[in-house]
């Protein structure tokens, strides 16, 4: 059983990244978050934003992040179910700065989510009583407030070739702690109300 959800948790992040490869052949205004599109009625784009980037840089630093991030954490849900938390979480995050950054004209990558997943794992830490869940949850807040005070680091932005959307990476590790509270998990699913 094991086994099955370890092909899960990388079976994710492989069918992710052939996703973000992808869009390098669709036309990514069609895909990337536009404030103007969305309001238009163009909903997909909250969703699609996710997986899009700027570059080759940006792309990778954003799946060195997912492999981290499933690397770090020993829990496992299943396919289907990281997929569920990641729509989830690509549906808090495009609502929220829909509705909370309106100066957020466009948007594209994963970070956010990945500060929804760290987040989110982080909360079944420390539900299972595990040590490691407060010094995390206190470095994902550190990372947030320098952030949200300093603004992002400028070596990031001049390797992806745009402002770095930190209010993304807020309301991802937001959404994160919310839907890690509303929807724990247990053996490798996920626990819904509905």
């Amino acid at each position: 059983m094991e086994h099955k959800r370890l092909n899960n948790h990388w079976g994710f992040c492989l069918s992710l990244a052939c996703l973000m490869l992808l869009t390098y052949v669709i036309d990514p205004n069609q895909l990337s978050y536009q404030r103007s599109s969305v309001a238009a009625g163009a909903w997909w784009q909250i969703f699609s934003a996710n997986i899009l980037h700027t570059n080759a840089w940006h792309l990778a630093m954003n799946l060195a992040g997912l492999v981290i991030i499933m690397t770090l954490f020993p829990w496992r849900l299943s396919l289907k179910n990281l997929w569920t938390l990641f729509l989830l979480l690509s549906l808090i995050q495009g609502i929220g700065l829909f509705w909370f950054y309106p100066t957020t004209l466009g948007f594209v990558g994963l970070s956010g989510i990945l500060h929804g997943l760290f987040a989110y794992a982080v909360v079944q830490d420390l539900r299972r009583k595990d040590k490691w869940g407060v010094i995390l949850l206190m470095a994902l807040a550190a990372k947030i407030i320098a952030e949200q005070t300093l603004g992002p680091q400028a070596l990031s932005s001049q390797l992806i070739g745009a402002r770095v959307a930190d209010e993304s990476h807020l309301i991802g590790a937001i959404a994160g702690l919310f839907l890690g509270l509303l929807l724990p998990f247990k053996k490798g699913i996920l626990k819904t109300p509905f």
